[in-house]
């Protein structure tokens, strides 16, 4: 196939800011999570796709496999309230209200 180009896992991004390997980043409407640490200015790489331990919301309820979370770029977690907030993913193991962190299927 001519027009086959990369399997779509990972997307290169320019950092505004210093990024910490494992950190989420906000792309357009989706999230990335950094690859490596990526320096202010620098290129680096964002994984776009894959199940991701991430920072939850701990009041909210995310037992529900296949829930649809979003991420709150203000308070850099993730949770059920839609808002301003962009899709992360969904939910791939459960995480009680008691949870700080989450498993999430990225962009899906």
């Amino acid at each position: 196939m001519q027009n086959y180009i990369q399997q779509g896992t990972r997307i290169k991004h320019t950092a505004g800011a210093d990024i910490s390997s494992g950190a989420v980043v906000k792309i357009g409407n989706r999230i990335g999570v950094a690859v490596a640490d990526i320096a202010n200015g620098d290129d680096g790489i964002l994984a776009v796709n894959g199940v991701f331990e991430l920072t939850k919301k701990t009041i909210d309820d995310m037992t529900t496999p296949g829930t649809v979370v979003y991420w709150d770029a203000t308070q850099k977690e993730v949770t059920v309230t839609v808002g301003s907030n962009e899709v992360a993913g969904y939910v791939f193991e459960p995480a009680g209200t008691s949870a700080s962190l989450v498993y999430v299927k990225i962009n899906a």
